[in-house]
């Protein structure tokens, strides 16, 4: 939520915010990421499940608006419509106190971004208009990074 106040804050011209954590190194120039958020034709590009084995992290809390969950990750290529109605929007209002009000629910970065990604009914710009992806291919479709978390079965060869 820092990094995309502070990019709202900035009146440079920008598209996308592309969201990494200090550990990532990219997998792609700046050249074939422009072009790749080009083809995105103004999605978002964020990671999804449906909840599944994480409904209990959400404490069972009921989300205003008739909002469904979804979990994923907080790092993605977001354009700055959908980070303006996320960050500072009066019609998710609700639904981002309840998920950022500390000790709620946990792990809310987690599931804001997902969340308000995946709820078509929210209208929010980019939105996405199909389900996640099972959860058996989440991790593998990065656009421009590559992620080993704990417990995957993958090996880094380098």
């Amino acid at each position: 939520m820092k990094s995309a106040k502070q990019a709202l804050s900035n009146h440079a011209s920008w598209k996308y915010l592309v969201n990494l954590v200090g550990q990532d190194f990219p997998l792609r120039t700046n050249m074939e990421l422009v072009a790749a958020l080009k083809a995105l034709n103004g999605s978002n590009l964020v990671e999804s499940v449906e909840l599944g084995r994480f409904a209990w992290w959400t404490n069972k809390k009921t989300l205003p608006l008739v909002v469904t969950w979804y979990k994923g990750s907080m790092y993605g290529a977001f354009r700055r419509e959908f980070l303006h109605e996320a960050v500072m929007g009066t019609a998710v209002g609700p639904t981002r106190d309840l998920m950022l009000k500390p000790r709620n629910i946990m792990h809310p970065d987690e599931f804001y971004f997902p969340t308000l990604a995946y709820n078509i009914k929210l209208r929010l710009p980019g939105a996405c208009v199909n389900t996640p992806s099972p959860e058996s291919e989440v991790g593998y479709n990065y656009l421009a990074k590559f992620v080993i978390w704990g417990g995957y079965n993958v090996t880094c060869t380098t």
